[in-house]
């Protein structure tokens, strides 16, 4: 029995090619959550967190999040 590696947030990165079609856009943080850069620069904000504002305002998934 082979022993798995965990995954890891460039295995997640590369798996779903965030800088492909993300480009400086949408990163994955060391939590593992998505984020978004809606200036493009280091400044960024969970898509969790948009999400759960979303929901305390009474909205639902699925969301369209526009930045």
């Amino acid at each position: 029995m082979s022993k798995q590696t965990p995954w890891t947030i460039k295995d997640a990165d590369d798996y779903y090619g965030f800088k492909r079609w993300g480009g400086t856009h949408f990163t994955v943080d060391p939590r593992g959550n998505l984020c978004v850069h809606p200036l493009g620069d280091e400044r960024k904000i969970r898509i969790l967190d948009i999400v759960k504002e979303a929901e305390s305002m009474g909205l639902k998934p699925p969301l369209t999040i526009r930045v």
